[in-house]
């Protein structure tokens, strides 16, 4: 396992992105993240990287994990 969500939650005020999501992704997983604008995409993969906290649960990584992404706003 290199990172597991445990009953993750996302809100913003009133509005709930995601709520009670877990998942395992383990070292030979390929995966993709599809969803309608503001559903909550870049915010998961900003709680996995640790930009952000989540509302609710936690994410683990496996000890030596590091997570890398680009943004998909140039600076």
């Amino acid at each position: 396992m290199l990172v597991e969500a445990t009953n993750l939650a996302k809100s913003f005020g009133e509005r709930t992105l995601f709520s009670a999501a877990n998942f395992k992704i383990e070292a030979s997983d390929k995966i993709g993240i599809i969803g309608a604008n503001g559903c909550g995409k870049t915010t998961l993969f900003n709680i996995i990287s640790g930009v952000e906290e989540p509302s609710e649960g936690g994410i683990v990584k496996a000890k030596g994990t590091s997570i890398g992404f680009l943004s998909q706003f140039a600076c």
